[in-house]
């Protein structure tokens, strides 16, 4: 029983040992993980610190990037607006010599209409006036004819005067009124 309880004895005290190692290890685990937390805590915040010191270079540097791309697509922008401005200024010049060439064209058109019923016109006059002419020329022959072939003579008694009134000499001493006659 000796044997026994030494062994048991030395059983408990090895457990006890083991217990105290193992709680003196806990302990120095603890104490250096409390140290190594305060470490691992200063460390997370010297990473934090550096994260966004990167973040915040990096977004400095994306925006450079961002405004530097902007200001090159705006310059194309603006030259391309440019030369859009120049072909179009160039294509309005080209309309506008078109307008003006088709203007002047319809200038000459109506200069040349204008000219051309002037000239009708004139042609028209001159017909007028030689037509006239011609009318009074056979009026005045015409005329001339009528005064050889009739006479003025008495209604009554159809006898030729040369006056408008004059005294019938066959009927009556009356006034006769005269009329025109063949002769």
């Amino acid at each position: 029983m000796s044997d026994a309880l030494s062994l048991v004895l030395a059983l408990a005290v090895l457990v006890l040992l083991a217990l105290i190692v193992w709680l003196a290890r806990k302990t120095i685990a603890l104490s250096s993980a409390a140290g190594a937390g305060t470490e691992l805590r200063n460390e997370n915040e010297r990473l934090e610190r550096e994260l966004r010191g990167a973040i915040a270079a990096a977004a400095s540097e994306t925006r450079l990037e961002s405004s530097a791309r902007v200001g090159q697509l705006q310059t194309a922008l603006l030259a391309q607006v440019a030369q859009l401005a120049g072909a179009q200024g160039a294509q309005l010049a080209t309309f506008g010599q078109q307008v003006g060439q088709i203007g002047d064209g319809q200038q000459q058109n109506a200069r040349a209409q204008r000219e051309e019923s002037a000239l009708a016109l004139r042609n028209f006059g001159a017909d007028l006036q030689r037509q006239g002419a011609e009318l009074a020329r056979q009026i005045q022959t015409q005329l001339a004819e009528v005064r050889q072939t009739w006479k003025r003579a008495c209604r009554r008694c159809r006898r030729a005067t040369k006056r408008a009134w004059s005294k019938c000499a066959r009927r009556s001493k009356k006034n006769c009124r005269p009329r025109w006659r063949r002769a």
